[in-house]
């Protein structure tokens, strides 16, 4: 089982991913059609995955990786990745995410990004935020665009 509940959205929780999701993570990751969504070329490891433990990203512990959950059931993963600004008075991430094949569709990634944004700029100061989707990737940029439209209408 994760973490404790770190994050609520609407109708997922988002929580620090321990060994007991490495199974879960591992396959999806791996998965051609949830990779085909992704900028990743190459297989992902057990020792990647396990760096992810724990809700950081391994060595850059200003970045957050969760795990994303349903009903108690493990969905995907949402990551805010921090990145060097160049004025100390800015602070920037990267924004990705990734839902299980069998769970496309069901409104977990518009949640989970949406929950993600709101603690990157309320609670980490975050600036700017990016991300983005390949041209063909609908449903992603559909995800983008009504996060987009929540944060902006807090």
């Amino acid at each position: 089982m994760s973490g404790p509940t770190f994050l609520e959205g609407d109708g997922v929780t988002l929580c620090p991913a321990d060994r007991s999701d490495l199974d879960f993570l591992c396959e999806h990751e791996n998965d051609p059609r949830v990779r085909s969504s992704r900028a990743v070329v190459t297989p992902t490891s057990a020792d990647q995955v396990t760096a992810r433990l724990g809700g950081t990203m391994g060595q850059n512990e200003e970045s957050v990786g969760l795990l994303v959950r349903a009903e108690d059931e493990p969905v995907g993963f949402v990551y805010l990745v921090r990145e060097e600004s160049n004025a100390l008075e800015f602070q920037f991430a990267e924004l990705a995410y990734w839902i299980a094949h069998e769970h496309w569709n069901e409104g977990y990634a518009t949640a989970a990004v949406a929950a993600v944004l709101e603690y990157g700029f309320d609670e980490l100061g975050l600036h700017r935020v990016k991300a983005a989707t390949f041209a063909d990737n609908e449903a992603s940029q559909r995800v983008l665009e009504l996060s987009l439209i929540h944060i902006s209408e807090r």
